[in-house]
């Protein structure tokens, strides 16, 4: 069995979300937070591969859980600002990629 490194292994997870294998990268990081439930950066990307299944209320769950941790993580902000406009929630949304900009206003 070959080991990898978990810098390596979130490395794998982007390049999954980013060819669309979502479903690969959820249980990736489901693997992944059986052995280190603490890890925010694979917290980060199950919201982000959940978003994009558009499993809106799991992902919301997700990037709730990071925010309680990093409150001014850009990623759930903008995550939870895409959830919100798809569920109409206009108030929300804006607030939260309100919150995003403040984080990175150059994102």
């Amino acid at each position: 069995m070959s080991t990898i490194t978990l810098r390596e292994y979130h490395a794998l997870i982007n390049t999954l979300i980013e060819k669309n294998a979502n479903d690969e990268a959820i249980f990736h990081c489901t693997n992944i937070l059986t052995n280190y439930p603490k890890d925010a950066t694979t917290y980060q990307q199950l919201g982000q591969a959940l978003l994009e299944k558009k499993r809106f209320e799991d992902a919301a769950n997700v990037f709730s859980m990071v925010l309680s941790v990093f409150p001014d993580d850009f990623m759930a902000h903008a995550g939870l600002s895409e959830i919100h406009e798809e569920n109409r929630e206009l108030d929300k949304a804006i607030w939260h990629m309100e919150q995003a900009f403040e984080t990175q206003p150059s994102n």
